[in-house]
């Protein structure tokens, strides 16, 4: 094959390369160099070592350069300029044929020709080296890739998105004409890179740079990422607006998820000897997690952490309502009868004695409320008493306040502890500020008795009332400008309300006729979800300190806890107990025993 490729080299006057070559010998069908002798040496040269050993000469060397620099050569490619381009490299790489070796080209037979020898004795031409230090083989055929120049400039074109640039035509991105199935490619990219910087940044934000604080930001108003319009007024602030339109897409996502509501107390207790009195408030649930109740003539504390009950008081009559304070360090126990003064004590929790005591001539005590080291308490004859617990018994009388002609069956402070709230049997409810005789509002709407308030915790001007088996609603009143609010009809006596600590919802718990705890959605007072179980009126609920759990008492002699919202966890053995639970009459035998010797089954 290398014979053929000699002989069909191209030389000056249509001569083969055999004729120009006096000391190239053909042997067993390849070509060789003839060693030089002194003979056929030119005049004043003597033989070298080298030239003995085959080498060609450097006149030779000489002669065959010229030679090859004046063959006619293949159009379109030079072999002695240095490639411009990768294509034209790639272009000028040796092609390989179908044969086993394939055919060389006149450039890789020079080359081949005029290599330097390999210093193993003989001159054969070889591909690759036979023998001495490993190198790179001559006329490799290893295929090296390349990146084109314009892929690498378009992409570092899309790093800004300009509608000038995205607007390009292939002749100015690629420099050059190109063909019209590569023009029509490139305008298929065009239209999707415009399309996709369209729905990311909108039609507004083409023509600035992604990464750039020059400009205002843009304003977003249809939805979140796609075809956003500028929504800011002449003069406005751009980032409030934008702060704004944050703010009401995630309250709109957070108002229309989904949550799950269990329909199953995570425990449920026996009450034994517990006294039905809708006027009564014997259950509360203290900021140390520890829940108390009144069942008959004695006041029981059960720790929700250490599953620990003990008995706080006894007394000769049925207590008739329990509070602690704000702290959760002090409880006011009130004991009493409908003709008999009311007796009231209050204990330190640490040390389960009693830190002070109050002897109420007006009657019985149903209601009671803390504001700080002041405890008001509601009489059955409507007055409202206020004690200072720092004071001595018979001088702790602060003032009293007279505005109910029948019993107070409700009373509460608001969080800030600036405006009282009261509830009778009269069907009113007042309205008090601190240190005044007379209510600042008193609203009549009810038909019942009012006992059930709350004060909602993130809108201090917010009361919620509920009436009693005659009128069934709820209502909603703005303190700050003694105006009704909303009110709705719940079909069911309300017996108690509580505001939820996460959300914008209202807990309420019904005696006649549904006996359910409901959940209503503020403002709008839709109601989400109805939760069952008791079998009587759900006089009583308190809710936990993390403000997700929600215990109600009811006539059915059951105490039941009620994962409602979504709060703080507690760590400890009786988180875990908590939730674990008993969710059936059948577990109550083992609670029973356990709670059998205070009371509680």
């Amino acid at each position: 094959m290398l014979s053929s490729s000699i002989d069909s080299f191209a030389m000056p006057g249509n001569q083969s390369l055999r004729a120009h070559v006096p000391n190239l010998h053909a042997v067993q069908g390849e070509y060789t160099f003839k060693p030089k002798t002194a003979a056929t040496m030119p005049r004043g040269r003597t033989a070298s070592k080298s030239n003995v050993l085959g080498s060609p000469t450097a006149g030779d060397m000489t002669s065959w350069k010229s030679l090859i620099a004046t063959a006619p050569r293949t159009p379109g490619r030079s072999m002695t300029n240095t490639p411009s381009t990768p294509k034209q490299a790639q272009s000028q790489l040796p092609h390989r044929s179908a044969t086993p070796r394939g055919l060389l080209n006149q450039a890789s037979v020079a080359r081949n020709l005029f290599a330097s020898p390999n210093g193993c004795g003989g001159s054969t031409i070889s591909r690759t080296p036979s023998c001495g230090t490993p190198g790179r083989a001559v006329g490799s055929d290893r295929f090296i890739p390349h990146r084109d120049d314009t892929t690498t400039s378009q992409s570092a074109d899309r790093m800004i998105l300009n509608a000038s640039d995205l607007k390009q035509t292939p002749s100015s991105i690629n420099g050059s004409a190109a063909s019209t199935s590569s023009t029509d490619a490139i305008q298929g990219e065009q239209q999707y890179d415009e399309a996709l910087a369209e729905n990311l940044v909108g039609s507004q934000g083409i023509g600035s740079r992604v990464l750039s604080y020059r400009s205002d930001p843009m304003m977003t108003s249809d939805h979140t990422l796609g075809s956003a319009t500028a929504c800011t007024s002449a003069g406005a602030d751009p980032l409030k607006v934008m702060a704004e339109s944050m703010n009401s897409r995630v309250n709109a996502a957070s108002s229309n998820r989904k949550r799950y509501i269990c329909s199953m107390p995570y425990r449920i207790l026996d009450a034994v000897a517990f006294f039905d009195d809708f006027y009564f408030n014997v259950l509360d649930w203290s900021a140390h997690n520890v829940v108390g109740v009144a069942l008959g003539s004695t006041c029981y504390l059960w720790n929700a952490d250490t599953q620990a009950i003990t008995t706080l008081g006894e007394f000769s009559q049925n207590v008739s309502c329990v509070r602690f304070s704000k702290s959760g360090n002090y409880a006011a126990v009130a004991a009493g009868d409908h003709q008999l003064r009311s007796q009231v004590k209050i204990y330190d929790i640490a040390t389960h004695k009693v830190s002070h005591k109050v002897h109420n001539p007006y009657g019985r005590v149903c209601a009671m409320a803390f504001n700080g080291s002041t405890l008001s308490a509601g009489s059955r004859d409507g007055s409202i008493s206020h004690y200072d617990v720092r004071l001595p018994c018979g001088r702790s009388l602060v003032w009293k306040s007279h505005a109910h002609t029948q019993e107070v069956c409700g009373l509460t402070w608001n969080e800030a502890g600036t405006q009282l709230a009261s509830g009778g049997n009269d069907n009113l409810c007042c309205v008090w500020e601190p240190g005044q005789t007379a209510p600042r509002y008193t609203f009549s709407d009810s038909a019942a008795a009012v006992k059930a308030l709350a004060w909602c915790p993130f809108q201090a001007n917010l009361l919620a009332a509920g009436g009693g088996t005659a009128d069934r609603h709820i209502r909603l009143y703005n303190t700050h400008t003694g105006e009704l609010s909303k009110a709705v009809d719940t079909k069911s006596q309300v017996c108690s309300l509580q505001w939820s600590k996460s959300e914008k919802e209202l807990l309420s718990a019904h005696g006649y006729s549904q006996f359910q705890l409901s959940l209503w959605r503020y403002p709008n007072m839709s109601r989400l979800k109805d939760i069952t179980g008791h079998t009587a009126r759900v006089l009583h609920t308190a809710i936990s300190p993390d403000g997700s759990s929600v215990c109600s008492l009811a006539a059915d002699d059951t105490l039941r806890f009620w994962k409602v919202w979504d709060g703080a966890e507690r760590s400890g053995p009786s988180d875990m107990n908590l939730r674990s639970g008993l969710r059936s009459k059948m577990s109550l035998a083992t609670a029973g025993a356990m709670l059998s010797p205070v009371g509680i089954r």
